[in-house]
């Protein structure tokens, strides 16, 4: 059975996701980063996106946890965070576009498995905590 959405929080919490992923400028960006990491040079030559809208709509990806980055001398480089991340962003736009990809998309579900969250299948609310034990 699917996991749907069962709670006001839960439905809330994905609309979110979909409103982020619903600008123009951010599928862009995304799409620019499946075909791997990218420096903001190569991404606003690969998008046509000029600054600063371009380090507006990143600053956003990178505090929803879509992107990561990494500094590599004085570049920035930006990349999907994880599998997980790549098989969402292509299933959206496979699912509202047939021509976007569902080859990549099937490639990446049959050559990279990637296990199910720890709380798939119920609600969960906790927080996880950590002992650090400092030697002296």
């Amino acid at each position: 059975m699917v996991n749907l959405p069962r709670t006001r929080e839960s439905a809330d919490n994905l609309v979110q996701r979909l409103r982020l992923l619903a600008q123009p400028q951010r599928l862009m960006v995304l799409a620019c980063l499946l075909d791997g990491e990218k420096s903001v040079g190569q991404i606003e030559a690969g998008t046509g996106i000029g600054q600063p809208t371009l380090s507006q709509q990143l600053a956003e990806l990178r505090r929803a946890e879509i992107v990561t980055t990494r500094k590599e001398a004085r570049q920035v480089i930006y990349s999907i965070k994880d599998n997980m991340e790549e098989m969402k962003i292509r299933l959206i736009c496979s699912a509202c576009d047939p021509d976007f990809g569902v080859e990549d998309l099937q490639a990446l579900l049959d050559e990279k498995p990637v296990a199910a969250p720890a709380h798939a299948g119920r609600d969960v609310a906790a927080a996880c905590f950590a002992r650090i034990r400092m030697e002296a």
